[in-house]
């Protein structure tokens, strides 16, 4: 609300309601701006997970950042890896607004459906892998001669069906039970308030 202390003692609550009115952004850009907060707030989250994940591995394997990074890439691609960032960033940020307590039923399961989603991105890009992997199979005759070039794109096949499972499950796990575990504490905080009047 504006401070009105400056005006003249002529202007009556009215003048300085409608002044109040115009001087308001219009509905539409606060909720773009709340959104804007939102997502903020979501990639804040992801990326600070990004360089824990990223403190943890390179203290595991010895290995810098950017070697990682390359692997990562290699080992997952960029079609998988823009799908999971995506529905991660997405979770996060219905989980954001979960928070805010604005509509929880509808934030909260929009939030597990996006981690649902992470889990058949997994499973999905576990069967590509397998499938391509199999594929590689049926294509070449096996000889002692195409032995070796056969098991090194199985093994890359199946490193991407594999991983995609590794990364994919035990993040909509994490997510589902942040979800889970915020939905039961607002539950809380109403019977409790509930109980109090």
């Amino acid at each position: 609300m504006t401070d009105w202390t400056d005006l003249p003692n002529t202007m009556h609550t009215d003048q300085a309601a409608t002044l109040d009115d115009e001087l308001r952004p219009p509905s539409f850009w606060r909720s773009g701006l709340k959104t804007v907060n939102g997502l903020a707030q979501a990639a804040s989250y992801f990326l600070g997970l990004v360089v824990i994940a990223m403190a943890v591995a390179t203290l595991a394997t010895g290995m810098n950042a950017t070697t990682i990074a390359a692997w990562v890439w290699d080992t997952y691609g960029g079609v998988f890896l823009a799908l999971y960032t995506a529905l991660v960033l997405g979770c996060l940020f219905c989980w954001v607004k979960l928070r805010e307590g604005r509509d929880p039923v509808l934030w909260g399961e929009a939030a597990l459906q996006a981690a649902d989603a992470i889990a058949i991105l997994a499973l999905t890009f576990t069967l590509i892998g397998v499938s391509f992997g199999v594929g590689t199979l049926a294509k070449q005759d096996l000889t002692p001669a195409t032995v070796q070039g056969l098991i090194r794109g199985l093994t890359e096949y199946f490193s991407l069906a594999f991983l995609a499972t590794v990364l994919g499950l035990p993040t909509a796990t994490a997510l589902r039970a942040l979800i889970v575990v915020t939905r039961s504490r607002q539950g809380q905080s109403e019977n409790t308030a509930t109980e109090g009047h």
